[in-house]
């Protein structure tokens, strides 16, 4: 993700990232093979994620301001 590769975010939440990245992938390209249990689940357990992916581009924002 590039964002963790230009230090936006940390490369760990980086990581976590792709795996959501895949998750929109199928389901934009297969959504066909994902129920809607499955996608429940799956974002249930990576909610922290991406509250902290906002948390770290409110901080990356805010350190960069003008």
């Amino acid at each position: 993700m590039k964002a963790g590769d230009n230090g936006i975010i940390t490369s760990g939440l980086s990581n976590k990232l792709r795996r959501l990245a895949d998750l929109r992938n199928s389901l934009i390209h297969r959504y066909w093979i994902i129920n809607d249990e499955e996608l429940f689940t799956i974002s249930k357990e990576n909610i922290g994620d991406l509250e902290d992916f906002a948390n770290q581009i409110d901080a990356f924002v805010a350190e960069h301001r003008n």
